[in-house]
């Protein structure tokens, strides 16, 4: 479940340019609001949330299970990512953090990024174990600002496209590779769109055994915002599939329990919602 629900996360919010609806994310930030389900069943929700300006940004990802599924798996994970901007290239990631509390599994893990050296360093903070150092190739970034980079491109894709970008994940390199495969009509939280159909692959450096990961698919709107609407996980068991409900900028309402606050610590127990009146932010 852990490493389905990072894929997730890692594919969720790719988008490749321009602004969305009423807000400029570029200038106000966002917040992405997905409901996750398995086979067709729904167990959760995600949300991502962009703070962004000219020099900086951050970015926090929270995704958890709701009441009905609790009983069966409990899941309470936050990731918060750390980067800049410069003239030759936005995020570039600075730190990424996972913090993951999914029934008994409990994980801390910080990766950090020194751009000037092209060097990486990895540490499960949860476990104690030692640093690593590894090097990397230029403008390595995670998963997720690598995927907002892509979109701050001013470009227009079609289908044949190939996007590739040098990524880290914990203490693995990968390229990750983006293949617009097609152009349909779907109906979506935004109404009726023509949306493109993307195959997003990682593909392990030799260093690391040159092995890739396909089962993803990926849809955004065509329309020259490529908003993402739906991402499918096919596993041999059944299939994980994430679909927006919800696209606004940076200070809209959250509907995260506070059990995951944007920082300090995770409770799994705590149900109320960010946007209950009850609770004074």
């Amino acid at each position: 479940m852990m490493k389905i629900l990072s894929l997730i996360f890692t594919v969720l919010f790719c988008a490749f340019s321009a602004q969305s609806f009423a807000y400029d994310w570029k200038k106000d930030g966002e917040r992405l609001t997905f409901s996750v389900s398995w086979s067709f069943v729904h167990v959760g929700n995600a949300e991502l949330l962009l703070r962004n300006d000219a020099d900086e940004y951050e970015i926090i990802g929270r995704a958890w299970t709701d009441d009905t599924y609790n009983s069966l798996y409990r899941l309470r994970d936050r990731i918060r990512i750390e980067g800049v901007h410069t003239k030759e290239q936005p995020f570039l990631s600075k730190s990424y953090v996972a913090e993951l509390k999914e029934n008994d599994y409990r994980a801390d893990k910080l990766v950090t990024y020194n751009h000037e050296k092209n060097i990486c360093t990895y540490t499960n903070r949860h476990k104690n174990r030692p640093t690593v150092r590894f090097d990397v190739e230029p403008y390595t970034r995670d998963m997720i600002s690598a995927l907002y980079a892509l979109r701050s491109l001013n470009d227009k894709p079609k289908v044949g496209d190939v996007y590739t970008l040098p990524v880290v994940h914990y203490d693995s390199q990968y390229t990750y590779t983006l293949r617009v495969l097609e152009k349909e009509r779907m109906d979506t939280a935004l109404g009726k769109k023509d949306v493109f159909e993307i195959q997003p692959i990682l593909t392990r450096s030799i260093k690391d055994g040159g092995k890739s990961k396909a089962r993803l698919r990926l849809w955004v709107t065509a329309d020259g915002q490529f908003v993402p609407v739906k991402v499918e996980i096919k596993l041999n068991f059944g299939s994980f599939r994430a679909m927006l409900t919800n696209a606004e900028g940076a200070n809209s309402p959250s509907i995260t329990p506070i059990g995951i606050p944007e920082e300090g610590e995770v409770d799994m127990n705590l149900e109320k919602r960010f946007d209950d009146d009850r609770y004074n932010r």
